[in-house]
C-alpha cells in the first residue's frame, strides 16, 4: 500500500494545516461510544503518500507532533485494528476489481497469442506444401 496510517495518541484531536492551508488534515483520537460500546474511530487516519510527503515537507505542526512531542506514530502497513471492517471490506473490493482487470487483460492477450499460432501454423502449411511438390 502507498497509504501511510498516522495513530493519533494524544487526548484531542490534532489538525495538520500546510502553510499554504491548501491541505488540512485532522488526526481524530480513538474514541468509543459509551453507551453502545461501538467504536466510533480507532485513532488511525489514512493519509495518501502525496499529502503525507506535502505535511512533512509544509506543515509546522506535524512535524512537532510527529518529531517532538511523539502524539503521532506513522505506519507503513495498516496494524490490525487501524482497518475497520468497510476499510476492510472495501480493500477487498479493490483487489477483486483489479484481478478481475488482470483476468481481462490476461484473456485478451492469450486470444491475441492464439491468433498469432494459427497464423503461423498456416504460414507453415503453406511453406511446407511447395517444398513437397518441388521434391517429387
Amino acid at each position: 500500500m502507498a497509504d501511510k496510517f498516522v495513530q493519533n495518541v494524544h487526548i484531542a484531536n490534532i489538525v495538520c494545516e500546510t502553510t499554504d492551508k491548501k491541505l488540512t488534515v485532522t488526526f481524530p483520537i480513538a474514541e468509543i461510544n459509551r453507551i453502545t460500546g461501538r467504536q466510533m474511530h480507532s485513532g488511525y487516519t489514512r493519509v495518501p503518500k502525496e499529502d503525507y510527503e506535502k505535511l512533512v515537507q509544509d506543515s509546522p505542526l506535524f512535524n512537532r507532533a510527529l518529531n517532538v512531542w511523539k502524539k503521532l506514530i506513522v505506519y507503513d502497513d495498516p496494524p490490525a485494528e487501524a482497518l475497520t471492517l468497510h476499510d476492510t471490506l472495501m480493500d477487498a473490493r479493490k483487489e477483486v476489481l483489479m484481478s478481475k482487470q488482470e483476468i481481462e487483460a490476461a484473456k485478451a492477450e492469450i486470444a491475441e497469442l492464439k491468433a498469432k499460432l494459427a497464423q503461423f501454423e498456416k504460414s507453415v502449411r503453406s511453406d511446407e506444401k511447395p517444398s513437397r511438390k518441388a521434391k517429387e
